[in-house]
């Protein structure tokens, strides 16, 4: 792939006021321009400070922003590359900008009136028999997925701690904001755990459809072997802080992340995977030492339930084709299974 040019004159010295966006808008108008191509390796770190004549930092902040907004791809080892634009990457921050500039409703609802009667148009005479065939398997598949009761969810069963409360709203500024899903359709703010109680559930149109209800808004993009999805998760916050939470264990683990995580039982959100970045042995309420990367095999579902302290700050983190905002809370009991090598 060619690196992208940087000549002195395309990059200007960055104002001390919100660093980080000017770094960002300046690296959008080079991708608008074309003078950084889809494909194209982003000069390093060091090299961005010297030409924005600005810390590391903000330009690792800057990256960060970029990175979460679909635009840039930083590869472990390999560098930081201008991301090729897909229809995953596309819509998100299309309406991240959209609400951004504060457009009205009324204004995002007759540019669809424009453009979507069209889309579905072609989309219909376009469409082959093979194309109907397959979103007829993929209906199938959801059937049974109901049928078989695959989902944990039922609508007033206490599934956590009284504690977590978690919705999905695409309108919230805590997380990254879409005013519309795959499908075109406005997002609704959906209660999904209340106090540990199942509340809601989202609906794409097909779903909605079948079970003679209006969609919420949570559809994915085509072909789409899932269902509906909820991109924008929030949970509530607490009143403890981070080190109230850890001065809480008599002794425990800190774990900052979990990594490479895999299904294993839905219906009993039964999960394994490893933690990372960070792994820590807590005595007396005071952390000790590191320890090495863990395996767990883990019910979500119980862990929810063991849930006795919540922090009252949360953190924004990139998720599955959107962000969620979560606190950090203390679980009274989690299963490990054995040590990484490293």
């Amino acid at each position: 792939m060619a690196a992208a040019d940087t000549p002195d004159g395309l990059l200007e010295p960055v104002k001390r006021s919100r660093i980080y966006e000017h770094i960002v808008e300046q690296i959008h108008a080079l991708i608008r321009e074309g003078r950084w191509a889809p494909g194209d390796q982003i000069p390093p770190e060091r090299e961005l400070a010297e030409r924005f004549r600005v810390s590391r930092t903000s330009v690792r902040e800057a990256l960060r922003a970029l990175e979460m907004q679909g635009v840039i791809d930083s590869r472990q080892g390999g560098g930081t590359f201008v991301r090729i634009a897909d229809k995953e990457t596309l819509v998100p921050p299309l309406a991240a900008a959209i609400l951004r500039g504060r457009r009205e409703l009324a204004e995002v609802l007759e540019v669809r009136e424009l453009i979507e009667p069209g889309i579905a148009r072609l989309a219909a005479v376009r469409a082959t028999a093979e194309h109907v065939a397959e979103l007829e398997i993929l209906l199938d598949k959801q059937r049974e997925c109901i049928a078989e009761e695959r989902s944990f969810v039922e609508p007033g069963k206490k599934v956590g701690s009284d504690l977590v409360s978690i919705w999905d709203d695409g309108s919230d500024p805590a997380g990254l904001p879409i005013a519309f899903d795959y499908e075109g359709v406005a997002k609704q703010r959906v209660e999904l755990l209340e106090h540990g109680v199942c509340q809601g559930v989202v609906y794409d149109t097909q779903t909605a459809a079948r079970d003679g209800k209006r969609s919420t808004g949570h559809g994915l993009p085509a072909p789409n072997p899932y269902g509906p999805f909820p991109l924008n998760m929030l949970m509530g916050s607490g009143q403890a802080s981070r080190d109230e939470l850890i001065g809480g264990l008599d002794r425990g683990l800190l774990v900052t992340r979990f990594h490479y995580t895999n299904p294993v039982h839905p219906k009993l959100a039964i999960v394994t995977g490893m933690t990372r970045d960070g792994t820590f042995l807590v005595e007396g309420g005071r952390i000790v030492g590191p320890v090495r990367n863990l395996r767990f095999t883990q019910s979500y579902l119980k862990a929810l339930e063991g849930i006795s302290g919540v922090s009252r700050d949360r953190k924004c983190l990139k998720g599955f084709l959107g962000g969620v905002v979560v606190p950090a809370v203390r679980i009274d009991a989690f299963t490990f299974t054995g040590a990484t090598e490293h």
